[in-house]
Order: structure tokens, then sequence, then C-alpha cells
């Protein structure tokens, strides 16, 4: 099933919003990802593609766009970045606190 930006809008929501009380840098992390994608449909589609790849060369439609699922398992994951241990691996990469 393929899933189009005009047949289907999907709230996005990770799976551990509890943490934020004590992870206010988890709960950055969530909404600004959210926001981004929710505002920007250009980069719900680019969000597509990076999980399923583009549909032809010129990078127009991806081939398939993300169920629900899959866009709260990408919010989950961009959620763990903000957690201690995503802190801890972004700066292994050389990424540091702008704080």
């Amino acid at each position: 099933m393929l899933y189009t930006l005009l047949d289907t809008v999907f709230i996005m929501k990770g799976n551990k919003e509890y943490r934020f009380k004590g992870n206010p840098k988890e709960q950055e992390f969530h909404d600004k990802f959210i926001e981004k994608f929710t505002r920007d449909n250009s980069a719900r589609k680019s969000l597509s593609a990076i999980v399923n790849g583009w549909s032809d060369d010129r990078q127009s439609q991806p081939k398939e766009w993300l169920s629900e699922n899959e866009e709260d398992i990408c919010v989950s994951l961009i959620q763990w970045l903000g957690s201690p241990v995503g802190q801890g691996f972004l700066a292994e990469c050389g990424f540091t606190s702008g704080d």
C-alpha cells in the first residue's frame, strides 16, 4: 500500500514521551523534528525517500511514503538522540551541544 500526503496525513509521535519530564533534551529533539516534518512536505518526502529510496532518477517522489508506524519509529530514533546515551553517541561522532 502506498501512502500519499494527499490521501493520508499522520500525526507523528514517539513511543516514550513519558521520559520528557526527566530528559528535556529528548523532548526538544522530539518536538523540533515533528514541527519540521509537519510544516514542510518536502522534508516528509525526503524522509520517506531516505527510508525507501526514490522512485526515479529525478528524485521527484519516494518509492513509498512512510506508514504511520514507520514515521513513529523515525521520531523515536530522533528522540533517542536527545537522550543521555544519544547525546554521548553524538559527542563520539564529534557533535557538541550549543548550550
